[in-house]
């Protein structure tokens, strides 16, 4: 119970007051409304720069043709060499005091003729190969033999 003065009247008012009763169970969630319009799209932004270019590599630019033993020099990059001989032929390697030629360097090598093609090479050079393998299978396949590191050949293909 209050007692107030009626600022108009100047008597003394009495206010009752109770204690305030549980609040009531919420109501369900009404409708969500419609979803406003998609705004405008953004400017497109700059172009970025351009990547840098790839390593050196070159196309293969022509073939030569090998009838007999060889060895294999600078010049001789970045062709494919066909072998076309009905006799055997021997392709040699050429170490580092003979002929420069830069680590990754890749000779291609395919056999058109009937004779065998052989790889070999010079000095104390070492050609590696799946069971030290050095001549291509057969008449219509090729080989690859990559100057892997200084005085070290690698060779790759069908191989006996």
């Amino acid at each position: 119970m209050t007692v107030f003065i009626d600022p108009f009247s100047g008597q003394p008012q009495l206010v009752v007051s109770g204690l305030q009763g549980p609040a009531g169970p919420q109501g369900p969630a009404g409708a969500t409304g419609p979803q406003g319009p998609q705004g405008t799209t953004g400017a497109t932004g700059p172009q970025g720069p351009q990547g840098a270019a790839g390593a050196g590599w070159t196309a293969i630019a022509d073939s030569i043709t090998l009838t007999g033993n060889a060895t294999l020099t600078a010049t001789n990059l970045n062709k494919i060499h066909d072998v076309n001989s009905s006799s055997a032929v021997t392709l040699t390697l050429p170490q580092a005091s003979t002929e420069d030629i830069a680590i990754g360097a890749v000779f291609v090598v395919h056999r058109v003729g009937t004779g065998s093609v052989t790889f070999a090479v010079q000095g104390s050079d070492v050609l590696e190969s799946a069971g030290s393998l050095t001549s291509i299978a057969g008449q219509h396949q090729s080989a690859t033999v990559r100057k892997r590191a200084q005085g070290h050949w690698v060779l790759e293909g069908p191989l006996t």
